[in-house]
């Protein structure tokens, strides 16, 4: 097992381009050692503007696979589906969006439950 200690004043100076006006960035900003990198929420995807999120797509398809639920934006330029963080899933067999509140909601045939969580995780 190693020990590492770290003391701040031993750091070298590393500007946060984050700091100021989250980058520019309308949701998340997030700083490498470069530059930095807008990111947005998964119901809002980035838009040409690269700092701009905005929730104007269109088609979307939300779908399990038994053990997790998953977020396909069909008219994105990246097709690449996302998994959301939802936990206790074994057998979810049926699953329900409502768009008002922005809330999934499915069934696990395995655990005997009804589940439901906002895409942005927080309920």
């Amino acid at each position: 097992m190693d020990l590492i200690v770290v003391h701040p004043l031993r750091q070298p100076y590393v500007r946060d381009s984050c700091a100021e006006d989250n980058g520019g960035c309308s949701h998340l900003c997030m700083p490498n050692n470069v530059s930095y990198t807008c990111l947005c929420t998964v119901d809002a995807p980035v838009q040409i503007d690269e700092k701009t999120c905005s929730k104007e797509w269109s088609t979307f398809l939300i779908f399990t696979r038994r053990s997790d639920v998953r977020w396909l934006c069909l008219d994105c330029e990246d097709d690449a589906d996302v998994v959301f963080p939802f936990r206790n899933i074994s057998s979810a067999a049926a699953l329900d969006f409502d768009a008002e509140t922005d809330t999934i909601y499915w069934s696990d045939i395995t655990n005997d439950t009804i589940s439901r969580s906002t895409i942005n995780g927080s309920q």
